[in-house]
């Protein structure tokens, strides 16, 4: 069985799953064309992939995927951070911008928001948990 089999999809083309700006519209469309859509939901909170994905399912009976931060979390280190925002304000300022505006946010692992969250007896939490790839 090739890849475009197992995935259920006509074209070699999988939407990038970028957090913060993927919607469940464009995830659906590209799903709908026949390529791979996707929904970058690293950035939400759980109620709001839920809410997302939702919406996707409404919009598309193919197949989609979805893209989570998986990673262990950690402090954030806000010396290392402040050092990195002087060391970029004059290409900030470029721009007209402010590099203190744009200091990294700290993400927190989707594990940690179902955790966090209280979703531990939720079924798509238990196959999400299973599925997951940890990356180091």
């Amino acid at each position: 069985m090739s890849l475009l089999e197992q995935l259920g999809i006509k074209h070699p083309i999988l939407l990038a799953p970028m957090a913060g700006v993927s919607t469940p519209l464009l995830a659906a469309e590209v799903s709908n064309q026949g390529a791979l859509g996707a929904l970058g939901l690293g950035a939400n909170t759980v109620d709001s992939a839920l809410q997302q994905i939702q919406e996707t399912q409404a919009l598309t009976p193919h197949p989609f995927q979805l893209n989570f931060f998986c990673h262990e979390s950690t402090a954030l280190n806000t010396e290392s951070n402040t050092l990195w925002s002087q060391h970029l304000a004059a290409e900030f300022k470029k721009f007209g911008a402010d590099s203190s505006a744009h200091q990294y946010k700290f993400r927190l692992s989707f594990i940690g928001r179902f955790v966090a969250e209280k979703w531990e007896n939720c079924v798509a939490v238990r196959i999400f948990r299973t599925n997951c790839v940890r990356v180091d």
